[in-house]
């Protein structure tokens, strides 16, 4: 048991004045130095030498706390890295032939059988928002494509597309396509 707990010190060490001695600790009276206040003090500074004893018992020896601190700082590059060089290889996903939005990875394309642009009278430019990967133009068509009289070319670099029509269609119909194949319109123009 420790010298310095509590019950130790109640049970083995004498009292003078309500204040607990340590073993071998005298009260003298007048102006002698063993006070009990004083012996008090030296008992708190003597726990506190035996507690800083015990942190220091604690320290991991030659250094390797400092190289474990290291190896988690290490630890948390690597995880960094990681986590940025798939966000890096998602974000040029786009460029591929790879779809990381999963909306079109098993999409079949529309064919527009008159592929003529004299047929088509009508041009409308769409601004499309929502596409993400290589796929998404070709939902985009698709989606446009399936409005009869319709042939619609759709560029994920521009984010644009070129809508041409045999007869006027209405901007709701436009839409609501768009919008049911996951994506918005959001701004139509006649301007290519």
């Amino acid at each position: 048991m420790c010298p310095f707990s509590h019950k130790a010190r109640r049970s083995e060490t004498p009292t003078v004045h309500g204040v607990h001695l340590l073993s071998g600790a005298s009260v003298t009276s007048g102006s002698g130095t063993n006070r009990p206040h004083t012996d008090a003090r030296r008992s708190r500074n003597r726990r506190t030498e035996y507690y800083q004893d015990i942190d220091r018992s604690t320290d991991f020896p030659n250094g390797s706390e400092r190289a474990l601190s290291l190896l988690w700082v290490n630890i948390l590059t690597i995880v960094v890295a990681v986590i940025s060089t798939i966000a890096y290889m998602i974000y040029t996903s786009r460029a591929r032939n790879i779809c990381t939005c999963g909306r079109g990875a098993n999409a079949i394309p529309v064919e527009v059988e008159d592929r003529n642009p004299k047929h088509y009278p009508y041009e409308l430019v769409f601004y499309i928002g929502g596409m993400r990967c290589s796929k998404c133009p070709m939902l985009v068509e698709n989606a446009l494509n399936s409005i009869d009289g319709v042939w619609a070319q759709v560029s994920l670099a521009d984010e644009k597309a070129l809508v041409r029509m045999k007869q006027p269609v209405k901007k709701t119909t436009f839409n609501k396509a768009v919008n049911d194949a996951g994506f918005r319109i959001l701004k139509m123009t006649t301007e290519h």
